[in-house]
């Protein structure tokens, strides 16, 4: 039950049912994944600290659970949301560290390159996008790597290497919702170009 009020978006109500679970648990598996849900339930509540409280408690005491990779991976997120970008770096290094074959493996990167994005080092965030892209098997997760690249090109006015990422998207990515932006940046660089007739091609 705790999970179709997560899923029916009444958070309280899930984390209440999750307590629940937690009173009648009999294993770690059902403890360690009844707090995962409480921690995911606070996060769609906007409660950061107590789903990170939770999430640590899952990796403390826990740590053999498969609940947590997701655990780590939450609590980066929410460090980012957070803007406190050395502490999301730190966590989301760890849980590759610890966990190389783990389902949020290509999330964990892809969140280390915006990471690194605001953080202005750009070159280690390219690096990050440009691993997704070559290891996920996520195409939209994959195109929106390619995107991100280009942004970062895009941004720093590197206009002809932006091109080429977004270029890639639209040959390898085409059926994925990112081709469409691709397609609308490159429009953009060719009208700062002052390339009007390619811009209106594009």
């Amino acid at each position: 039950m705790a999970r179709c009020y997560f899923e029916l978006g009444d958070y309280n109500t899930s984390i209440k049912e999750y307590e629940s679970c937690l009173e009648k648990a009999g294993n770690s598996s059902l403890e360690s994944y009844s707090l995962l849900g409480i921690a995911q339930s606070h996060e769609k509540l906007t409660k950061e600290a107590e789903a990170i409280k939770i999430c640590d408690e899952i990796i403390e005491k826990y740590p053999d659970s498969d609940a947590v990779p997701e655990a780590y991976y939450i609590k980066t997120r929410l460090f980012f949301k957070a803007a406190r970008y050395k502490d999301a770096e730190e966590i989301a290094r760890e849980a590759i560290g610890k966990f190389p074959s783990s389902g949020y493996l290509d999330d964990l990167h892809y969140e280390l390159g915006w990471i690194y994005t605001k953080q202005d080092r750009f070159r280690e965030a390219v690096a990050e996008f440009a691993w997704v892209e070559k290891n996920s098997k996520d195409m939209t997760l994959s195109a929106n790597s390619l995107c991100r690249i280009g942004d970062i090109r895009f941004d720093n006015r590197e206009y002809d290497k932006a091109v080429e990422s977004y270029d890639i998207v639209l040959d390898k990515y085409s059926d994925t919702p990112l081709a469409d932006y691709a397609q609308y940046q490159i429009g953009n660089i060719f009208m700062l170009q002052e390339r009007c007739d390619q811009a209106i091609l594009a």
